[in-house]
């Protein structure tokens, strides 16, 4: 047998492999094809890089979804990496598209919750004289091994005074039991009654430990702060920035330290941080 009919006869052979292998109107299916996840940050909780095995993975051009190339699976065990730190989760992968909100419950991964819904969402605004509070703590010099602490709030006496305003001389209201971490449910705490014309007020507050005692200035005097607040807020998520607490004039944008306090006390403003409101 010559060359040239070798040739011809591996070719009809091939043919009528591809054709025996290949039943007609069958369809094979790219093994590999694309399914997106999108996460949209809610009060900063940003991610900066999403892993698959260890591999960055790159964010579509369409709605800043991530692409996450798929071959099959049920699951797939996706890495958020959150500032210094990564978390792994388990990812359903039965959907082309995916949205989820990243929920920041406090300053650590750990607390990193990944929502299908808003955490507004359902949230109803109260109808009386009261607003809805989460809040959480991450200021060392308040508590420096992570433990709860409490703020007592002071009303306004009188008309409204910016420059020479009185107070209650005991707390009317304490907010109990701050922790690490958002709550899973809100706080009710009524409005205060000290408020200018603008609808904005100033609260002042002292921050007590766990154990009830007053948190001192870093030369031991006693220490208050002053929280300006909205009445237009009605619900909020908020937490108390690790700022650092100097000496006496803490702050040179305090603007209560033209204020006199009894026994060489020293103010500044509150190391509050709006997180989500409405």
């Amino acid at each position: 047998m010559t060359q040239k009919n070798i040739c011809i006869q591996l070719f009809f052979a091939l043919c009528i492999t591809c054709v025996t292998s290949c039943k007609k109107g069958e369809y094979i299916e790219n093994p590999l094809t694309i399914k997106y996840i999108k996460f949209e940050s809610v009060g900063g909780a940003n991610i900066s890089q999403l892993l698959l095995s260890g591999k960055p993975l790159e964010i579509s051009q369409l709605g800043g979804a991530y692409q996450i190339p798929f071959h099959g699976e049920d699951s797939l065990a996706l890495t958020l990496v959150y500032g210094k730190n990564t978390l792994t989760k388990k990812f359903d992968m039965s959907k082309a598209y995916q949205s989820y909100y990243l929920f920041a419950k406090g300053n650590n991964i750990d607390s990193l919750a990944i929502l299908t819904n808003h955490p507004m969402d359902g949230v109803e605004v109260p109808d009386d004289n009261s607003f809805y509070l989460n809040i959480y703590n991450e200021n060392k010099y308040f508590s420096p091994d992570g433990s709860p602490i409490h703020i007592a709030l002071y009303d306004g006496v009188g008309e409204w005074n910016q420059w020479d305003p009185t107070y209650t001389e005991n707390p009317v209201d304490t907010i109990f039991n701050i922790t690490t971490q958002f709550n899973e449910g809100f706080r009710k705490i009524k409005y205060l009654n000290y408020y200018s014309d603008s609808g904005v007020g100033k609260w002042k507050a002292k921050v007590l430990r766990e154990d009830k005692t007053p948190v001192k200035s870093p030369d031991g005097n006693d220490l208050y702060f002053y929280i300006p607040f909205s009445k237009d807020v009605k619900v909020l998520y908020t937490y108390i920035d690790n700022k650092e607490i100097k000496e006496v004039n803490l702050d040179n944008w305090d603007s209560n330290s033209y204020m006199e306090l009894p026994n060489g006390a020293v103010s500044t403003l509150f190391p509050l941080k709006l997180y989500l409101s409405k």
